[in-house]
Parts: C-alpha cells; sequence; structure tokens
C-alpha cells in the first residue's frame, strides 16, 4: 500500500495536551510505500526540518508523533472553497516575476490555531515565502488545492508499551 503523508512531532508537558509545541512536520503528496516511507518521513520530520534543531534524546520522553494519511488533492473553485477544520489546502501563485510560491497546511493547523479561511491563506503565503503585501485581487488568481487527512497519534510511552508488547 502506498499513501501520501505527513509527519509531525510535537513536544508535550506532562500532562498538558493542551500545549503541545511542533517540533517538525515533513511530508510528500507522492504516494510512499508503506512502512518504508512512513519511516523516511519520520526521520525527516524529526532531524530535517529547517525550522527546528533537531530532536534530541533528552526530548524522547515528552514526544507525541502523528501521522496524517492523505486523500487525493481536489482543485478549489475559488480561494475559499475549502472547509476549515475538514481540509487541508496546498496553494500555488505565480507573482509578476514568475516567482512561484507554494504552501500547504494540513486540516487541522487552521482550527488549532484560531485561523479563518482568509488569514489561513495568508500565512499560506507567508509560509510560501511572500513578503509583499497580500490582496483580495492576489487571493483570487491563486490556485488552491483542497485535501483531506486521516490522523493517527502516539505518544512516546505509548510506542515504547507496543514495542515492548505490553499493548
Amino acid at each position: 500500500m502506498s499513501l501520501p503523508l505527513f509527519v509531525s512531532w510535537y513536544t508535550v508537558p506532562s500532562g498538558r495536551t493542551d500545549a503541545k509545541r511542533l517540533r517538525g512536520c515533513i511530508g510528500t503528496f507522492a504516494p510512499q510505500p508503506l512502512p518504508d516511507g512512513l519511516a523516511r518521513y519520520a526521520l525527516q520530520a524529526a532531524l530535517h526540518d529547517q525550522r527546528f534543531p533537531p530532536i534530541g534524546r533528552a526530548e524522547c520522553d515528552s514526544l507525541v508523533c502523528t501521522v496524517s494519511f492523505l486523500s487525493p488533492m481536489e482543485l478549489c473553485r475559488d480561494v475559499y472553497d475549502w472547509v476549515l477544520g475538514v481540509h487541508g489546502v496546498y496553494i500555488t501563485w505565480t507573482a509578476p516575476n514568475g516567482a512561484t510560491f507554494t504552501a500547504t497546511f494540513l486540516p487541522d493547523v487552521a482550527p488549532a490555531q484560531g485561523w479563518d479561511q482568509r488569514t489561513t491563506i495568508d500565512h499560506a503565503l507567508r509560509k510560501a515565502g511572500w513578503r509583499g503585501e497580500v490582496t483580495e485581487a492576489m487571493r483570487a488568481e491563486l490556485t488552491v488545492k483542497r485535501y483531506q487527512s486521516h490522523a493517527v497519534t502516539v505518544s512516546w510511552a505509548e510506542y515504547v508499551a507496543a514495542i515492548r508488547g505490553n499493548n
């Protein structure tokens, strides 16, 4: 079986699931064979997300890993043809100088941040590297694709129990 997937690592202070902090998230829209693709992206997200230092051994007890398996993408009719909390978005925009900007947010990101659709799109443009003004005309030029995901989350303690045969 092969599926597109993203792996997200978080640290969670003891007993504080409301305070999880992203430590890495990397994935692909290209279907990956399981379990090899899952292992590859788990390591990539833990060690090579350029936004964060590599996850260290001292963090293991506080780690939570979420794997998001993605549905096929659908082209949106317009920039707002997707539902918060249901769809992830993948945006593409070509600037007047020919530079192309792309970014994605998984379905759970916008609700977790308290963003509406417009704010999510604007943050996606910033994530893609755009530093100029964001206008409604520019938003109308975006190509937006939506997708859904099925996420599975496991804590470090659950993982250790499973590999020891306790679960």
